[in-house]
């Protein structure tokens, strides 16, 4: 139950106003310490659901920024050192999957013997990394880290493409993305905080956040993102009957949710989404997969994909019930995804981070909500 005392703060906006503060955290971080203890070995993060026990570098990227936050250089060169080594050997940007590699009639491979299991990016990833490294340059003082960045920047630009009526997208990696008549689109792979920092390093990301921004809203027309979208070469929506929403597009209300409120586009995507924000909330739960053309949903969908909506609705019922039942259930070795969403989702709601106007990180005093009575 929320007490009347939190219900008087967030109405007046003095959570948002000590969030804003933009201090220094203290050392450490819980609820990282428990992600890095069931999940990563050494600078690897490890999806053990899979039994190919998979890196990715979607988990190298978000535990790179996780570990930032947490104020834990140590990690955070770790895992840095681990893509580099194992992902980016022979490439500007690194493979998206690693992990046991297929039994071989060499005797020389062990069986357990591990490495890249496809070669090509996913340019989420690539951003995410982008991101961290220039904000850790910054935050660590260490500038060797956003000449690493500027570097990925730029080998990025290969995955963009300018269509007419539309601007600069990023397609989802350098191969198999595109074809003579459409791009394939993941919404989820451009938030627009991360841009807009990178864009205070170079401009051309500044017209690529406008490019991706217009391609968000134009493929979900109902106010539902689709997992994956097509555009012709002209820039226009292709709908399919078969177009979902489900894993991949939850991240999209995650992220636009977690934009500073006086960002511009904050309100218009705050509206644009309502529809999904309203149903979760007289749901009580998250539905999935959405049918992104016909609005209807197949059945509930894990509990944790909830956490897309906990910055959109933060002092309702319904986010007090997932803060309870999350809690309780902590990290799970063979639970990747919903690690990784709890970490994005009560990190921000608790007040860990929060991203500027500018897409700046900011690393605060973590904020309890016991200590305003939550129960």
């Amino acid at each position: 139950m929320m007490t009347g005392k939190l219900k008087t703060l967030l109405k007046a906006g003095l959570l948002t106003g000590l969030m804003s503060l933009c201090s220094v955290s203290e050392a450490g971080w819980p609820l990282f310490d428990e992600f890095k203890a069931v999940s990563m070995e050494g600078g690897r993060v490890i999806d053990y659901s899979d039994p190919r026990h998979i890196t990715t570098s979607e988990g190298q990227s978000y535990a790179l920024f996780f570990a930032l936050v947490a104020g834990d250089r140590q990690t955070f060169d770790d895992i840095w050192q681990w893509t580099k080594s194992h992902l980016m050997a022979e490439s500007a940007l690194p493979a998206w999957l690693y992990g046991k590699l297929p039994l071989s009639e060499d005797p020389q491979r062990p069986s357990d013997a591990t490495g890249v299991l496809d070669d090509n990016n996913a340019t989420d990833s690539d951003l995410w990394i982008a991101y961290s490294l220039l904000e850790a340059a910054r935050i660590f003082k260490e500038p060797a880290y956003r000449e690493e960045a500027l570097k990925l920047m730029e080998a990025l630009k290969g995955c963009t493409r300018k269509v007419p009526h539309l601007g600069l997208i990023l397609l989802p990696g350098l191969q198999g993305f595109e074809d003579e008549n459409a791009y394939l689109f993941n919404p989820s792979y451009c938030p627009y905080f991360l841009l807009s920092r990178l864009a205070l390093e170079d401009p051309f990301y500044k017209e690529l956040n406008e490019g991706c921004l217009r391609a968000l809203l134009r493929t979900s027309v109902h106010g539902v993102a689709p997992d994956w979208a097509r555009l012709d070469r002209r820039g226009n929506y292709l709908p399919s009957a078969e177009e979902r929403g489900s894993y991949n597009a939850v991240r999209v209300y995650l992220f636009a949710g977690m934009l500073a409120p006086d960002t511009p586009v904050y309100a218009r995507l705050k509206e644009h989404f309502a529809p999904v924000i309203n149903a979760y909330l007289t749901q009580k739960s998250f539905m999935e997969p959405i049918a992104v053309q016909e609005l209807t949903a197949l059945h509930e969908g894990p509990l944790y994909l909830g956490l897309s909506m906990l910055p959109w609705l933060p002092a309702s019922k319904v986010s007090a019930l997932l803060r309870h039942h999350l809690n309780q259930r902590g990290m799970l070795k063979d639970g990747y995804y919903g690690n990784v969403l709890t970490l994005f989702a009560l990190g921000f709601d608790r007040g860990r981070f929060h991203f500027l106007k500018d897409g700046t990180l900011c690393v605060t005093e973590p904020f309890s909500y016991e200590t305003y009575g939550e129960e």
